[in-house]
């Protein structure tokens, strides 16, 4: 039985969004495929599956985090030569590299690379001068969408040679109580959902609002997702004159909310407006629309592999498309049926995370021993030059 290593480094967040997210879905798909062993790994150090399961119960890594930095953890010494195939999954930037016989990445995004004005300068260094080291001593590349794989052969042409498969993620709401959370005859309100950062382009919606205060009037504005970088929520609604409306309870700030209060607050919504420049695949928008929410966002990157016809698109810059897309997604109560006519139980199977898992399992599979020994061989004398 093949053995596949999942790097859960990204669990020590304290918050399970985005990437550890990601890490955790994958995880658990793991340790439930019994065609595998599954085993996980921190930078040079194995974790064992009690302790990942103890994470993945709890969803969040404080505690992980302590651990790592107070206690010797087992060395992850992966076997060689044993009759078996070893494989090794990096589930964000490498901490090590070449650790296994067969190693491969995913790659959720080049931000960094594509829009790096959207970033600091500490956060572009960091990523841009490990990219190429990364990719180069990878065996096989998981691309989080076909934009994001596109981005790969554009920016770094010398990975050509190593194959990418696209792992779209998926959508899983099986560990909320659906019974517990069923729609509330609330307010209407439109919800704008994602990391407070400012690729996220949360600045369109504000500049609508102040353009056309009578929105918030009509539905109560919901903002929620927790800080990133960059100037806060409050520097901006305060520059447009918005106060007043936060005053009046027509803009509310939620801040990051659990995985119930999410599932609550989508499935309440009127609107999920999410209006990101640029994203490796949009987690937030595959939520909305598994559970027939009209979706509000962007025609860039990611974002239209993962709306389809789902999906209402504007711009991106300007207030008068931003209202045009709003403004028909408003008049949908529940999305259930594409424009062309697929039906959402169509959209959800290709977007779940046993597929997602299934597809980066069976594509270590499936490399050949003889791109294997020849990769090795390439990449020994690249991952020096670039480190």
């Amino acid at each position: 039985m093949d053995k596949l290593y999942i790097d859960v480094s990204t669990l020590q967040e304290s918050q399970y969004t985005g990437i550890p997210m990601v890490t955790a879905r994958l995880c658990a798909e793991a340790l439930g495929d019994a065609s595998v062993e599954p085993a996980f790994f921190f930078g040079r150090y194995e974790i064992s599956a009690q302790a990942v399961e103890a994470l993945l119960g709890g969803g969040f890594g404080r505690l992980f985090a302590w651990s790592v930095g107070c206690y010797r953890f087992a060395p992850c010494l992966p076997e060689i030569d044993t009759g078996r195939r070893v494989y090794g999954l990096h589930t964000n930037s490498k901490l090590v590299r070449r650790m296994f016989p067969v190693e491969g990445s995913i790659v959720h995004d080049l931000t960094t690379v594509v829009c790096p004005q959207y970033h600091n300068k500490d956060t572009n260094q960091y990523h841009n001068q490990r990219w190429l080291g990364d990719l180069m001593s990878d065996d096989i590349i998981f691309a989080a969408s076909h934009s994001t794989a596109t981005d790969i052969r554009t920016f770094f042409p010398e990975t050509s040679a190593t194959p990418i498969v696209v792992t779209h993620w998926g959508v899983d709401w099986s560990h909320i109580d659906a019974s517990k959370n069923e729609p509330d005859p609330v307010e209407p309100y439109i919800l704008v959902l994602g990391t407070l950062e400012p690729r996220k382009n949360l600045n369109v919606m504000l500049d609508l609002l102040e353009a056309h205060p009578q929105i918030a009037r009509m539905y109560r504005i919901v903002i929620s997702g927790r800080f990133g970088w960059g100037d806060k929520l409050e520097t901006h609604l305060k520059a447009r004159g918005l106060g007043s409306l936060v005053a009046a309870g027509r803009i509310v700030q939620a801040g990051f909310v659990s995985e119930t209060a999410k599932f609550a607050l989508l499935r309440n919504a009127a609107a999920l407006v999410y209006p990101s420049v640029y994203e490796g695949f949009g987690l937030p928008v595959a939520e909305a629309i598994s559970l027939g929410v009209p979706v509000v966002t962007t025609a860039a990157s990611s974002l239209p592999e993962v709306g389809g016809d789902f999906a209402f698109y504007f711009d991106g810059e300007t207030v008068t498309s931003l209202l045009a897309a709003l403004t028909a997604a408003l008049q949908q109560r529940r999305v259930l049926t594409g424009r062309s006519g697929e039906s959402l139980e169509e959209w959800k199977a290709r977007f779940s995370w046993a597929r997602a898992y299934r597809l980066i399992r069976d594509g270590f599979m499936a490399l050949p021993n003889a791109h294997l020994s020849t990769k090795n061989q390439r990449t020994s004398n690249i991952t020096q030059a670039v480190s």
